[in-house]
C-alpha cells in the first residue's frame, strides 16, 4: 500500500506570499512586507505608549489571554489527509530508500539529522509494522522541535509517501519549510541569527553575571525591542529572526530567541508549548523553562512585555497553571517558590 498525507498548519500565516524566500533579496523583501502590514494597524504600545494594565496575575490576565494568545505553528494530527494508490507504482522509491531503521530512536536521529540540515527529503525503510501516522507527527512537531528553534523559518508541513510490503514499509519525507524556502536560504538566515544572537550576548556583556542577571537582561533585551503585532500576521512573526532582526513577533518568536539568547549566555533552557484559556486549539501558546541557581524557573517574556510588569518572569509552575495548560511531564519541575533575588 502507497499513501500519501500532507499536515498543513491550521493558524495561519495570511501574508506569506509576500514576505517569500525564493525571490534572491528576501531580506528587502522582509522589510517590505513588515512595512505593508504596518500600515493601517496600531501596534499595542504605540508612539504615545499604551498604560501598562495593573501589576497582578488576576488583572492582567484577561488582557493577556486576549492579546497575546496566538496559535502555534503546531498542526493537529486531524489535519491530515490520505490517499491511496497501487503499491505497483512505488518501485523507483523502494529502490532509493537505502536505509532502513528499526525503532523509534533510530528515526527520531535521522529526522533530527535531515531537518538540522535543512535537507528537502529523507527516505527510509522500517521493518515490522511499527511507524504509525501518529507516531511519525509526534516525531516530526513535538520530539525534534529544538532543531528548528535554531531555524530562520520554523518547519511548515510535511507529506509522507509510503508503500509496504509484506512486513516491510518504504517512506519518503518531504519537508517543506515557512515561505517555501530553499536549503541554501534557510541556512543563510540560520547563520544570520546566529551572528545576531552572539551580538545581542556580547552587548549586554553577560558573561560575567550571576544566572540571574543574565535572565533579567534577556527579558529586558526583548521586552525593550520587539513589539507583538496585530493580525493579520507574516510568517516571520513565529520565528527568533522577526524578534532579532525585525522587532516584531508572536509568542514563537518571543520564545525561540529567549532560548536562543540564554543557551548562548551558558544557561538550560526549554522552549514549552501549551495553550491557555482551556482551549488547545485556538489558545496555543509558548514561553520557556530556564534553570537559575540550580532550579527551574517559568519565564514567559511575551506577557511580561505586554503587561509592562515581571508578572511571569522566573515564576512557579503553580503560577503558570492559573493561565494556561501544557504537558507537564514532558519538562522539568520547576522551583516550589518564584526566584528572589538578593
Amino acid at each position: 500500500m502507497k499513501r500519501y498525507f500532507y499536515i498543513f498548519i491550521v493558524v495561519i500565516f495570511l501574508c506569506c506570499a509576500t514576505a517569500g524566500c525564493g525571490n534572491g533579496n528576501f531580506a528587502d523583501d522582509i522589510d517590505d512586507a513588515i512595512t505593508a502590514m504596518e500600515q493601517g494597524y496600531d501596534n499595542y504600545i504605540d508612539e504615545q505608549g499604551t498604560p501598562a494594565p495593573a501589576d497582578s496575575v488576576a488583572d492582567t490576565l484577561d488582557k493577556m489571554l486576549a492579546d497575546y494568545v496566538s496559535g502555534l505553528s503546531y498542526p493537529l494530527p486531524s489535519s491530515m489527509v490520505s490517499t491511496t494508490v497501487d503499491p505497483s507504482e512505488s518501485q523507483e522509491l523502494i529502490d532509493s530508500a537505502n536505509t532502513t531503521v528499526y525503532n523509534e530512536a533510530e528515526l527520531e536521529k535521522l529526522i533530527f539529522e535531515a531537518v538540522r540540515a535543512a535537507e528537502a527529503e529523507v527516505r527510509f525503510k522500517t521493518i515490522g509494522g511499527w511507524l504509525t501516522d501518529d507516531l511519525l507527527y509526534d516525531i516530526v512537531f513535538y520530539r525534534i522541535h529544538d532543531v528548528y528553534m535554531i531555524d530562520a523559518f520554523g518547519l511548515y508541513s510535511y507529506r509522507t509517501t509510503f508503500t509496504t510490503s509484506g512486513s516491510t514499509g518504504t517512506f519518503l519525507l518531504e519537508f517543506n519549510y515557512i515561505d517555501d524556502c530553499t536549503r541554501e536560504e534557510v541556512l543563510e538566515l540560520r547563520s544570520m541569527i546566529d551572528t545576531r544572537s552572539k551580538e545581542i550576548v556580547r552587548d549586554l556583556k553577560l558573561g560575567g553575571m550571576s544566572d540571574y542577571e543574565k535572565v533579567k537582561e534577556i527579558n529586558k533585551y526583548l521586552c525593550d525591542n520587539v513589539y507583538y503585532p496585530k493580525e493579520p500576521y507574516i510568517s516571520h512573526d513565529f520565528t527568533p529572526y522577526g524578534a532579532l532582526f525585525s522587532g516584531r513577533a508572536v509568542c514563537e518568536g518571543y520564545a525561540r530567541a529567549a532560548k536562543i539568547l540564554c543557551e548562548l549566555a551558558g544557561l538550560d533552557c526549554y522552549y514549552v508549548v501549551g495553550y491557555c484559556g482551556g482551549d488547545p486549539v485556538n489558545g496555543g501558546h509558548a514561553w520557556n523553562l530556564v534553570k537559575v541557581g540550580g532550579e527551574w524557573y517559568q519565564l514567559d517574556v511575551t506577557w511580561n512585555d505586554g503587561s509592562g510588569s515581571d508578572d511571569y518572569f522566573l515564576v512557579t509552575d503553580d503560577v503558570m497553571v492559573l493561565s494556561r495548560d501544557w504537558e507537564r511531564a514532558d519538562y522539568p519541575a520547576s522551583a516550589t517558590t518564584p526566584y528572589a533575588a538578593n
